[in-house]
């Protein structure tokens, strides 16, 4: 049983948006949980145990639990940043089973220094939780762990995609976008590589390295997660519902489902 980094449940013990004066600095440290800085204005230096790095407004740092770190900001350009310190977990849910595994057994899948080519967007996010933070209304902590999320997702959406071109990731949208119209009739490889102008081979290699998933795989989640609305809807039987969401065979429908559910789709609606 592996866990998903993308069931990530992460959480905040501490957030500021630090305005540096030009006395500031990080005296040598290690923390037990994650540390995680963007820059939105000024310079800082940043300091591990293997290298360093000059940090300008649009990068962030993500430190892992147990690394030896420093840092100081450009006292002729002060630093503004948005910083974070955080645990998280991650579940795996397999045959119905929830396990739950600690942020120390699943490293997130970022670069320790790197770039945030969406700024705007990341700081906007940042903004509201941080007035979330600061003025601790009701639920204010789960509100904010959310839109946290929301940014991990982002940062994480980003890491995938660095180095490839955006006129090459359109490609793949496009065939994304024709799945997402036409899941519910027969999808074949040769029909989405046509639609992103790439051959058959290098389209499905292409399309795993940039979506994470192939394209079969992208293909029967958006099938089964359309096919758990209308079993909950109860309007249909299930050889209905497998024929709708662009299965021609129920019985495969069953298995798909099962493999990615746990139980089958009788059972699913008998649990729900």
């Amino acid at each position: 049983m592996k866990a998903d980094i993308d069931y990530i449940i992460p959480n905040i013990s501490y957030m500021v948006y630090r305005k540096c004066t030009p006395e500031w600095h990080l005296a040598t440290r290690s923390l037990d949980f994650y540390n995680l800085m963007i820059l939105t204005e000024g310079q800082c230096v940043f300091a591990w145990k293997d290298g360093f790095a000059k940090l300008t407004k649009g990068y962030g740092v993500l430190i892992p639990p147990g690394t030896m770190h420093s840092a100081v900001t450009d006292p002729d350009d002060l630093m503004h940043c948005y910083a974070f310190n955080f645990r998280y977990h991650c579940a795996c849910i397999e045959n119905d089973e929830v396990t739950i595994y600690d942020y120390k057994d699943v490293p997130l899948p970022l670069d320790m220094v790197f770039k945030v080519t969406n700024l705007d967007r990341i700081v906007n996010i940042l903004r509201e939780l941080n007035d979330m933070w600061v003025h601790q209304r009701q639920g204010y902590k789960i509100k904010a762990n959310g839109l946290f999320n929301v940014v991990i997702g982002e940062l994480m959406g980003q890491h995938r995609l660095k180095g490839i071109a955006p006129a090459h990731i359109k490609r793949i949208e496009n065939a994304v976008d024709y799945i997402n119209e036409h899941y519910d009739t027969p999808i074949t490889i040769a029909d989405l590589a046509e639609c992103a102008g790439l051959s058959p081979t290098y389209f499905e290699a292409e399309f795993k390295r940039i979506m994470g998933c192939t394209p079969i795989e992208y293909i029967n989640n958006l099938r089964i997660d359309r096919s758990i609305e209308l079993l909950l809807a109860g309007n249909y039987t299930i050889g209905e519902i497998a024929e709708k969401v662009g299965f021609s065979d129920i019985f495969y429908f069953s298995r798909v489902f099962k493999n990615k559910k746990g139980v089958s789709p009788t059972n699913y609606i008998k649990s729900s």
